[in-house]
């Protein structure tokens, strides 16, 4: 989501190159994330995440304009300026903080986290037992 965040913030700025790298490396991570094969249809496959990530982006970000927008006690000089504000913030540590965090992940081993694995297989064993089965896991 970050890389597809910067990539239409590159996008706003009208820098096609910045924006066209950033949707690669999004591929890239996707394919990586979801251990898709490179062939047409996993081509295919992450080209439907990446729309259906960019469409949660561009509805969160319209969300948050929106609530900024509607403040009953804020003005839009204030609220034009406090968008002007974050949007900078953003776009400043928004490379910055994903390098972060792929450093980060490369710290941590490819293979799944056994809780979390015998979750998965819990719940698989019980939806397989009962496919309308509502579950609710609270973690943290």
């Amino acid at each position: 989501m970050l890389t597809l965040h910067e990539a239409l913030l590159r996008d706003k700025d009208l820098d096609i190159e910045g924006r066209e790298r950033l949707t690669s490396q999004a591929r890239d991570l996707i394919h990586e994330e979801f251990g898709l094969p490179r062939d047409n249809i996993g081509r295919s496959e992450v080209e439907r995440v990446l729309a259906d990530l960019r469409h949660q982006l561009i509805r969160k970000l319209d969300e948050d304009a929106l609530e900024m927008a509607s403040d009953p006690h804020g003005s839009e000089y204030v609220a034009v300026r406090a968008e002007e504000a974050a949007g900078a913030v953003v776009a400043l540590h928004l490379p910055e903080e994903r390098l972060r965090i792929g450093a980060l992940l490369k710290v941590f081993p490819q293979q799944r986290e056994t809780k979390t694995q015998k979750l998965l297989d819990g719940l698989g064993t019980l939806w397989r037992q009962n496919p309308n089965e509502k579950i609710v896991v609270f973690a943290t």
